[in-house]
């Protein structure tokens, strides 16, 4: 709750009139909210908000890279960055759940890497890249498709996961610029596809056009 008013309160607040201790004192508790949150798994509306960018010649710079490190299902910079988390009573406090929550957002960001063609992810995969067991992948797909997060069906004979749908959010520009690779990649999958239909002779009033 807190992180949802107070980001609506920022919204129509002139950020420049804040003093910077002011500006790291919010931005470090909503990054502390939406670690900790149930419901918050799209942490691209703090990353591009102005006040964000107060902790990044700040004391607390590691959360900064911390919460880029869950916007991108980062693992690796999740778990190097323990040394300073783990300082925090807030977040050693619910370790679990912050630990399944880097979990989630790391499968969303294998997903979404893939083009939309090639969403079936082996158990295999997704235990490698989310650092868990092989036997609590179809858990923690269950946990995702219970949030809203993703839709898809789970193949346990098969150890595979198609996902269909993945939940919209803000993106940052990296996310954007990966967008738009897939886009282009689309286009031209599309008009080979066109090219291929057309090549069966139909008559020009007949012809598919893109």
């Amino acid at each position: 709750m807190f992180y949802r008013e107070a980001l609506r309160f920022l919204g129509c607040t002139d950020v420049e009139s804040l003093d910077l201790s002011t500006q790291q004192s919010f931005a470090i508790d909503l990054s502390l909210a939406a670690l900790i949150a149930d419901n918050v798994y799209n942490f691209g509306e703090l990353i591009i908000h102005p006040i964000f960018n107060s902790l990044k010649n700040s004391a607390h710079f590691w959360l900064y890279k911390l919460i880029c490190a869950f916007n991108g299902g980062d693992i690796k910079t999740f778990e190097e960055l323990q040394l300073y988390w783990r300082k925090e009573n807030e977040l050693l406090n619910n370790i679990h759940r912050i630990r399944r929550k880097i979990q989630l957002m790391t499968l969303l960001h294998i997903v979404f890497e893939k083009p939309t063609h090639e969403r079936s992810l082996s158990f295999a995969y997704i235990a490698e890249q989310c650092s868990i067991p092989v036997n609590e992948v179809e858990t923690l797909c269950m946990k995702a498709l219970s949030l809203n997060l993703l839709k898809g069906t789970i193949d346990e004979v098969s150890q595979l996961v198609r996902v269909t749908w993945l939940q919209p959010r803000v993106l940052d520009l990296g996310q954007i610029a990966l967008v738009s690779e897939q886009l282009k990649t689309w286009c031209t999958r599309l008009e080979d596809a066109i090219v291929f239909a057309n090549s069966f002779g139909f008559r020009d009033s007949e012809k598919i056009t893109s």
